[in-house]
């Protein structure tokens, strides 16, 4: 069955999935099951428009009904969905809520450790490692070859921005070992990538994904572009960094606008000792002249916050949309780790952001 063919059969499962929901009798656990499996799926085959049609649905009908294993799954499929398609504040949030909860089943948490270590080592933050560390602990315990393959994942594109080692190569051997047989299409595609790239260590499949087929810059592009056509813009970008110089300076571009401080340095520095030119600049200096790395717009609306007032009227003063506000709001309050307005203002004076 090719990838075509898989998508449209999952297309018709969910159709058989909204019949199921609407009958009536005991299918509750079943129909949640459903949801999980066919958002899961989608997920993994990039099917992103049907993973997020299915996410909401399921979501939706899981809450309803106090299906709380079911909320759990779907949310964290969210939260990747939210990771792939660049909206990293949204997909932290998420993760962060569902590691807090601490009856969460180790599968859970796996995933959602997994996405904070992987915003975090991005965007430059710190306490990375202890994430990772315990991602893979947790996974090697389910010994489920998914789980594992996405922990070491994470920890390979940790490895290529930091320059440092931290898994054996006994442990490399062992998961080559399952991949083989396993070959799972799609989770074992991004590993061969990051095996290769990271440690040059080709993994040998039946099968490639083409969005991680790079082996000239001819099919570095063409992975570039199926990725961006996904929606998928850090992906995108490291599939340009494969490319020719003007590829890298378009990658690096990517990087900077999605606010992945270490990316940009990490692909600023290679672009730099093989002797390419004009490369772009970090973020701007509005943006790194507070601990916290609010935008120039948040900065406006900070002291705007300092004097009380409310959505709509910030949007008058400023000339923007309440849902603007909101948004920026929101922001705010997620870097500065708070949960109110007023602590907003407290937290920014303490580190002087805000006078």
């Amino acid at each position: 069955m090719d990838l075509i063919e898989r998508t449209d059969f999952l297309k018709v499962l969910h159709a058989k999935l909204e019949n199921v929901t609407r009958a009536e009798g005991p299918f509750d656990e079943h129909a949640a099951s459903g949801y999980v499996n066919l958002a899961s799926n989608a997920l993994r085959m990039r099917d992103y428009v049907l993973a997020k049609k299915t996410l909401g649905e399921g979501i939706q009908y899981c809450e309803e009904r106090d299906l709380d294993m079911g909320t759990a799954y779907l949310a964290l499929f969210e939260s990747r969905v939210s990771l792939e398609m660049g909206r990293w504040d949204d997909s932290f949030c998420i993760a962060d809520g569902l590691i807090k909860k601490e009856d969460q089943p180790a599968v859970i948490k796996i995933g959602a450790l997994v996405v904070l270590a992987t915003i975090k080592m991005r965007r430059g933050e710190g306490d990375i490692v202890s994430l990772l560390e315990e991602a893979k602990y947790k996974a090697v315990y389910t010994f489920e070859t998914q789980r594992i393959i996405q922990a070491l994942v994470a920890i390979l594109e940790y490895e290529w921005i930091t320059g440092t080692h931290i898994i054996e190569e006994k442990e490399l051997d062992a998961a080559m070992d399952l991949v083989k047989k396993k070959d799972k299409f799609f989770d074992c595609s991004e590993f061969a990538f990051w095996l290769l790239k990271v440690r040059g260590r080709y993994l040998r499949l039946n099968k490639i994904y083409e969005g991680y087929q790079c082996g000239n810059r001819a099919d570095a592009v063409k992975a570039a572009a199926l990725w961006e056509k996904l929606g998928c813009k850090y992906k995108q970008a490291l599939l340009l960094f494969e490319g020719n110089d003007s590829d890298k300076r378009k990658a690096i571009v990517i990087v900077q606008k999605l606010g992945a401080g270490a990316i940009f340095e990490k692909m600023k520095q290679q672009m730099r000792a093989s002797g390419i030119k004009s490369v772009p600049r970090g973020i701007r200096k509005v943006t790194r002249s507070n601990i916290a790395f609010l935008t120039g717009r948040e900065l406006h609306v900070l002291p705007l916050l300092k004097e009380g007032l409310r959505n709509r009227e910030i949007a008058e003063r400023l000339f923007i949309s309440p849902k603007t506000v909101d948004h920026h709001i929101s922001s705010i309050l997620f870097k500065l780790d708070v949960r109110s307005r007023i602590t907003a203002v407290l937290k920014a004076t303490d580190m002087g952001i805000l006078k």
